[in-house]
């Protein structure tokens, strides 16, 4: 839960607050930052947390991550040249890139719950605000230590001001880890993010 919903999110937002010329910086953020560590990193989490429940290999974790769709994906398009696809097949994947989001908001959708226990909001609310907040502080702390260019670092800043990235939260509830936790605090983060984002924006940028 702690990556950024960067692409959906992200993308269209740094080009209505900063403009076309900062979506480059903005998409490598997404895809070598979050999409990569989704990839490598969540992949590799989720596996070790099912290992818990059963026997798991290093092979086959190793496994998981080599044959995860997304990370096949972004290897691909990584060796690809740009423009390489012919436009029909292009238009295909786009078309079917646009119906990911509504069916993945509609699956975490069914797991929503209102009925939140009190022994789960603390950690709903320390989730929230460290990926609405306090990941954007480290970021921009970091950025100003490291005399980063603002051409990077105001679209870097803004891509880690994100809600949840949804995937990894389709694998949690698709795993059976926490579904409705999962499921709620994504909701309750997303839906905070439209206040949250305009403010840092407002105050920052």
């Amino acid at each position: 839960m702690g990556l950024g919903n960067t692409a959906f999110f992200g993308l269209p937002l740094v080009d209505f607050y900063l403009g076309e010329e900062a979506v480059p910086a903005a998409v490598i953020y997404d895809q070598l930052g979050s999409f990569l560590v989704l990839s490598l990193v969540a992949t590799t989490s989720i596996a070790l947390l099912l290992g818990q429940r059963e026997a798991i290999k290093v092979k086959d974790l190793l496994w998981r991550v080599l044959s995860f769709p997304p990370f096949l994906s972004l290897i691909l398009a990584l060796l690809l040249p740009a423009g390489s696809l012919p436009e029909a097949l292009a238009k295909i994947f786009s078309l079917l890139g646009a119906s990911i989001l509504p069916l993945a908001m509609l699956m975490v959708g069914l797991q929503l719950s209102v009925n939140i226990l009190p022994a789960q909001r603390g950690p709903m609310l320390l989730v929230s605000a460290w990926k609405l907040l306090l990941t954007p502080l480290l970021v921009l702390a970091l950025g100003k230590a490291l005399a980063i260019d603002a051409r990077v670092l105001a679209p870097s800043f803004l891509q880690s001001a994100m809600p949840p990235m949804v995937t990894p939260a389709i694998m949690l509830i698709g795993a059976g880890i926490a579904p409705r936790f999962v499921a709620t605090t994504l909701g309750l983060a997303t839906l905070a993010s439209f206040i949250s984002v305009p403010l840092w924006c407002y105050w920052i940028l």
